[in-house]
């Protein structure tokens, strides 16, 4: 039989529960919406990262040339062979393979290659042919230009 008693001796506004041998305190519910709403954020954190890097990464490299923390470093991905932007295909294969830097040894692996190679290029680098290059010209400048550059395309 399960016997519910209020108990302030373990924890305020906690309810103690007594199964034979067993007692369980449960979280009061103050503690038990906090913690919801933290697991909520950090579900709901993922979540957006993982759209960030299905869908607004492609397309800010392909229309930008970076992502936003490229923008504001002052870097640009471009095509490893030519130095020219990158193509839609590039700019997936690489977000997509990004989704693999939530795992800890892709991660461990980066950072070494980054530390250790010449051209500082992460895997996803080098599975999509791209490389990062440093690029002063400020976001502006560049959605300015991509801007421009769409505009062309569509007259054509």
């Amino acid at each position: 039989m399960v016997q519910f008693t209020s108990t302030n001796a373990i924890q305020r506004h906690a309810v103690q529960v007594e199964r034979g041998q067993i007692q369980l305190t449960y979280l009061d519910r103050r503690r038990r919406l906090i913690a919801h709403l933290v697991n909520s954020a950090i579900a709901g954190g993922w979540l957006l990262a993982i759209v960030m890097i299905i869908w607004i990464e492609p397309w800010l490299l392909g229309k930008c040339g970076g992502t936003v923390g490229h923008l504001v470093v002052g870097a640009r991905v471009v095509d490893h062979r030519s130095g020219g932007p990158i193509s839609g295909q590039q700019a997936s294969r690489r977000s997509h393979l990004q989704l693999l830097g939530i795992l800890i040894i892709p991660v461990i692996i980066n950072f070494m290659m980054v530390l250790f190679r010449a051209d500082r290029r992460h895997l996803y680098d080098l599975w999509a042919g791209t490389v990062v290059v440093h690029d002063p010209r400020s976001f502006g400048e560049r959605w300015e230009q991509a801007n421009a550059e769409d505009r062309a395309r569509r007259r054509s």
